[in-house]
């Protein structure tokens, strides 16, 4: 049976796209941790972590967001921290990034089954830790959120449906400028550190002490999600690995950022 020469172009042009990588809008967003000004059709859906995101861009900054409703996600991100990476080159590397809020104090001893997820996040709210970004190319250095000297924003909020919310807008500047041959794709990371072995709890055990309607149940991801690149699903209904979760959230995407 021959494929008429119409689909074999349709099916060319997608798998040119998928392979590619994401198109976000070129349009600011207000950074106050709430999903009101992003689309329905910008959102990819990853399904191991039951995360919702999106991408924006404009002639100065780089928008992310990250929203989930799911327990144990929230709960990796609330123990360790969220991090961001972004290389301009293409490359899945955890080399110029950020991690905010900055939750986890090792001084404080190993993660308990008891802890509060929101208090966490309220801890790492003043903190920030920058990887190589703005020319520093010392690594990881943390710093006061309130007392940094460059144009960033970020901002989280646990809302009353049970949606946890990030959204971040860094300067493109803030990252080095690609090789001309690389110029244009992007690979940006949403990812928690690894915990130390010891120190990693059950995150199962936790999820169920996070007391926020929503969070309580699996999979409810509002029917944001679309069909996408980089294993994205759409929203809705879809339940969460069976078995243990993994030791961290690593959830990486091409971003097509120019020509």
């Amino acid at each position: 049976m021959r494929i008429p020469l119409f689909m074999c172009l349709l099916l060319a042009f997608l798998a040119s796209s998928a392979q590619k990588g994401y198109y976000p809008t070129s349009h600011p967003v207000e950074i106050d941790g709430s999903d009101e000004d992003w689309t329905i059709g910008e959102h990819m859906f990853d399904r191991e972590t039951q995360i919702t995101y999106a991408f924006r861009k404009d002639v100065e900054n780089l928008y992310i967001l990250v929203r989930t409703n799911h327990p144990q996600s929230f709960m990796r991100m609330a123990v360790t921290g969220l991090e961001i990476w972004a290389h301009p080159e293409g490359k899945k590397r955890r080399t110029y990034g950020l991690m905010y809020p900055v939750t986890r104090d090792k001084s404080a001893g190993k993660i308990r089954p008891d802890m509060d997820p929101q208090e966490l996040l309220r801890q790492g709210r003043d903190r920030i830790k920058l990887t190589n970004l703005f020319g520093d190319e010392r690594g990881a250095i943390t710093a006061s959120l309130n007392q940094l000297d460059q144009p960033l924003e970020v901002e989280h909020k646990l809302h009353d449906d049970g949606y946890w919310v990030y959204e971040l807008a860094i300067p493109i500047s803030a990252f080095p400028q690609p090789k001309k041959k690389k110029k244009g794709v992007w690979q940006i990371g949403i990812t928690t550190p690894d915990l130390d072995r010891q120190d990693a709890p059950d995150m199962n055990d936790m999820g169920g002490g996070i007391g926020m309607g929503g969070m309580n149940q699996p999979g409810m991801m509002g029917g944001r999600g679309r069909m996408g690149m980089g294993g994205a699903m759409p929203g809705g209904g879809m339940a969460p690995r069976s078995g243990g979760p993994s030791n961290s959230i690593s959830v990486w995407t091409k971003v097509v950022m120019g020509e």
